[in-house]
């Protein structure tokens, strides 16, 4: 699972690594796509926690 604070840290990041990459338009776009692909593995990683909360260990 991916810690809000975690998710944020590899976004930051990659942010930095793409302003020394990329031109500025491109660094904008690029860091919401980022915000978003975290955003979705934190949202799996949550779901799959609820998920193993129902599932029975003695079978």
């Amino acid at each position: 699972m991916i810690r809000p604070s975690a998710a944020r840290s590899h976004v930051d990041t990659l942010a930095e690594y793409l302003k020394e990459r990329l031109p500025h338009h491109r660094r904008d776009t690029l860091r919401r796509v980022a915000e978003v692909l975290f955003g979705i593995l934190q949202a799996e990683s949550t779901l799959h926690r609820k998920i193993a909360l129902h599932i029975d260990r003695e079978a």
